[in-house]
């Protein structure tokens, strides 16, 4: 098996709007995490597990209120002022009729990221898989990117593109 990263993006944290501190750190989301409920994604979701591995792994607790299947209506709830959530840049833009309405927060200390992967066989319609690989590229260099610079122009930084031609 051959596969190639597309990209890899790394989590953010979004609360409603006008929340009054800048969060900058673990602590700072633990802080919160007091205050104001998680809107989780599904614990059986693949988001979802590795979220809430990562909060038990530093030690953030949130009681369990609200899980929910799909990225829009988290971005939605967190919207309304319900609570606040960890998120994927790729995520937000599935929830961007909401993302205008919450704020948004980098924190290098979260240490959460996940890539996308186009995946087939060694040796097997390797044109085809090329081709794939560098349309693939293109659509996040020309659509994906520019769309999230839109939503707010810091979370560029969260990811990180593929090389061409740089198989693992």
């Amino acid at each position: 098996m051959v596969r190639y990263r597309i990209f890899s993006e790394r989590y953010l944290v979004i609360t409603p709007k006008g929340v009054k501190k800048k969060l900058r750190s673990l602590d700072d989301l633990r802080s919160l995490s007091n205050v104001l409920p998680l809107v989780r994604f599904n614990r059986n979701s693949q988001v979802g597990v590795q979220i809430d591995r990562y909060l038990r792994r530093v030690e953030i607790r949130s009681p369990n209120r609200l899980e929910l299947d799909n990225a829009d209506a988290l971005t939605s709830m967190v919207a309304e002022g319900i609570g606040w959530a960890i998120t994927s840049p790729m995520c937000l833009l599935q929830g961007i009729a909401y993302a205008s309405q919450v704020d948004v927060h980098i924190i290098s200390q979260l240490a959460l990221e996940r890539s996308l992967f186009l995946v087939g066989r060694r040796d097997e319609y390797n044109a085809f898989f090329d081709d794939a690989c560098e349309a693939a590229r293109t659509v996040i260099e020309k659509s994906f990117l520019p769309r999230l610079k839109s939503v707010n122009g810091d979370l560029v930084q969260l990811i990180a593109v593929g090389e061409r031609s740089a198989y693992e």
